[in-house]
């Protein structure tokens, strides 16, 4: 069994797995508009490629608990991190926005499993004395990630051009994936776990019924017509 000391290199790298994640969400929020240009499409449109990302990721997180429960935290951390991989390296070389579409949501697959995970695995690893510590720098370095994100991934966009903006990734990821392998101990084993259907299809009802526009008419003479926060094209009701 590690102490808490060794395992403080596999928390650093779990917390940079999940910058890299929160990251990789965010970053595609400055390149709509290049990627509208770029394969001939609305923005509405490109604008999928941070909606599909948000709804896959709401749906399928709460389902975490229990692909942790069977498989153990290791197992659920080094697969979530390879989804994420795959989804970046399909996202990378896409010749299409349909392929670029799909590389997002297989990324936001990944991320959906580890991020409760990494959070779990942390609170498991570090000290009881000094878990408010390791939770304020964990959520300091997440947080990071949303708000550096435009300014790095428009330098990124201008520079390189959008592929480069999943082929920076790529690299961080493949060694964060072998060190883990290596340094990540397994701190919640697997058990029996049930998965209750009726909790998987309302959680998955709830996604579809929150991005969809709501069926509610604007008010009399109302100068803004009210159109879903998630609806990315159509006209507004």
């Amino acid at each position: 069994m590690k102490t808490k000391n060794s395992s403080l290199p596999a928390m650093a790298l779990l917390v940079l797995a999940g910058f890299v994640c929160l990251f990789n969400e965010a970053e595609m929020n400055i390149a709509l508009i290049a990627i509208s240009k770029l394969y001939g499409i609305e923005v509405a449109t490109a604008q999928w490629l941070t909606t599909g990302y948000m709804l896959v990721t709401g749906t399928f997180m709460p389902l975490s608990a229990f692909a942790m429960g069977r498989l153990g935290s290791r197992k659920t951390v080094l697969y979530a991190l390879t989804l994420l991989l795959i989804g970046i390296g399909i996202s990378a070389f896409a010749p299409g926005f349909g392929m670029l579409l799909a590389g997002r949501l297989i990324q936001a697959l990944g991320c959906a499993f580890f991020i409760p995970v990494m959070m779990a695995v942390i609170i498991t690893l570090a000290p009881k004395e000094k878990l408010g510590t390791y939770n304020g720098v964990m959520m300091l370095v997440l947080m990071a990630a949303p708000a550096l994100s435009p300014t790095i991934a428009g330098f990124i966009l201008s520079s390189l051009g959008l592929s480069w903006m999943f082929y920076i990734i790529i690299p961080v990821l493949l060694a964060v994936i072998a060190a883990l392998t290596v340094l990540l101990p397994d701190t919640i084993k697997p058990r029996e776990a049930t998965l209750d259907p009726a909790s998987v299809a309302l959680s998955i009802l709830a996604s579809a019924v929150w991005s969809t526009p709501s069926a509610t008419p604007p008010p009399p003479g109302s100068p803004h017509p009210r159109r879903s926060y998630l609806q990315p094209w159509g006209p507004p009701l």
